[in-house]
């Protein structure tokens, strides 16, 4: 049994390992909380940073954190947002282990207790703080809002200079008063999903070289839908043991898949601002497959619909905020007028949408966002 006195109080303890620190040894904790007993800090499992390759600029960003804590003579603040999977916590480990590797402890908070910020801002030295998924442990209750105690923090209403970092799913959770603010939050770290290089880049790390035909399928889906490296490594595990793209997609739990077909838009636009369009389904990997559709002028006053084909080999993907692939080569192949016209007019409605140097885009949107949690293949 040991007994320590601590400002005329008296708390025992079992056993005989209990030894006293001016300071917090660098290392990794975590906040703990019970009633009866209030808050203390565990040793955490020192972090990992499992992958071969870090992609991206992740090792750049962390030296720059660090090294702008040192400048600071205040709080620092960091907020990492984005989607899951995106590399946040991947980034969050990396930090805190060329933290503890300068001699500056890392405590992990994954809840929230009224209380927690006080005990944590009594912690007189330079210290690292990661809130794990914040928008969710620090959301806003009914009877309190947890981010204004972490507001009078980040003010400086505490003791010794603290780092602060901040993970993040959705910024729509966070307390207006830490967005745009960079004397709360100086640096906000927003991460995207990997575009087609990165993916391409990705792949031919990971996949042996005898499945680099399914590379370019993957970019195609990537361009669809949004995937991110938890995706893309489940989907090189596939293939890397010999399963088709298609069938991969489809057994992974990634989206919900019922076949390789994808459902999508395709909109005609013409030089006079007419747009046709026509939704539909039909296998963008196959590339020997051919579409021909019927599109419906968009208009309050539709003349009709345009027949135009296409083939596979002619669409080109690409990452644009409106759509996500274009057609080079199109076929019109009819006309289809919804009212009667004299002789003259028809011709000359003929003559311009039949003529295909008419149409300045063809490009394949998705299908309805109103189905944006439903996975198009």
């Amino acid at each position: 049994m040991k007994i320590i006195e601590s400002n005329g109080q008296y708390y025992i303890y079992g056993g005989d390992s209990v030894s006293t620190h001016d300071r917090l040894p660098a290392g990794f904790y975590e906040v703990q909380f019970q009633k009866q007993q209030g808050f203390w800090l565990t040793e955490h499992p020192t972090m990992q940073v499992k992958e071969d390759k870090v992609y991206g600029d992740h090792g750049k960003k962390v030296n720059k954190v660090l090294n702008s804590f040192n400048l600071f003579n205040r709080n620092l603040g960091v907020m990492l947002s984005g989607d899951k999977g995106m590399g946040k916590s991947l980034f969050a480990r990396m930090l805190g282990r060329v933290a503890v590797n300068k001699g500056i402890p890392v405590i992990i908070v994954n809840f929230y207790m009224p209380g927690i910020m006080n005990y944590i801002s009594k912690i007189d030295q330079e210290v690292l703080v990661l809130f794990d998924e914040f928008d969710k442990t620090f959301e806003e209750r009914e009877d309190c809002n947890p981010q204004y105690e972490v507001l009078n923090v980040l003010d400086g209403l505490g003791v010794g200079k603290k780092l602060f970092v901040f993970i993040c799913n959705d910024l729509d959770e966070i307390n207006d008063c830490m967005l745009n603010r960079p004397g709360r939050i100086h640096y906000h770290f927003r991460f995207s999903y990997p575009n087609e290089a990165e993916v391409t880049a990705y792949l031919m790390d990971k996949l042996d070289k005898q499945y680099y035909d399914q590379i370019d399928k993957v970019v195609k889906f990537t361009c669809m839908t949004k995937i991110n490296y938890d995706c893309l490594r489940a989907i090189a595990f596939e293939l890397n043991n010999g399963y088709e793209f298609e069938e991969s997609i489809n057994d992974l739990n990634i989206l919900h898949l019922d076949d390789s077909n994808s459902y999508c838009t395709v909109e005609i636009t013409y030089e006079n601002g007419k747009i046709f369009e026509r939704s539909l389904q039909f296998n963008l990997f196959d590339p020997n497959e051919s579409v021909s559709i019927w599109a419906t002028d968009k208009d309050s006053r539709p003349i009709g619909e345009v027949r135009v084909a296409f083939n596979n080999s002619d669409i080109d993907m690409v990452k644009n905020k409106e759509y996500f692939a274009t057609i080079s080569e199109l076929k019109v192949e009819g006309l289809d007028l919804y009212r009667q016209h004299s002789k003259e007019e028809q011709d000359e409605l003929e003559n311009y949408y039949l003529d295909s140097d008419n149409i300045v885009m063809t490009c394949i949107k998705k299908y309805s966002d109103k189905n944006k949690n439903k996975r198009f293949f």
